[in-house]
């Protein structure tokens, strides 16, 4: 369901929660801050941001630019 502190850990590059969620907004990620502190990023979220990333551009309007 959600990212393991492990994943989020070497995803940020952080230990320190407070820099986690830095860079969580930073990278325009979507997180939720549990009781402990540490950030909550959705797998759902994460999976999503990554196809939206290396999806396929869009060559539609180069065709008419001869």
């Amino acid at each position: 369901m959600f990212l393991s502190r492990t994943d989020i850990e070497q995803l940020t590059g952080y230990r320190r929660p407070s820099r986690q969620k830095l860079w969580l907004r930073k990278n325009g990620l979507r997180f939720f801050v549990a009781a402990d502190g540490y950030p909550r990023v959705p797998r759902a979220n994460f999976e999503n941001l990554q196809k939206q990333h290396y999806a396929e551009p869009d060559f539609n309007s180069l065709k008419g630019m001869r």
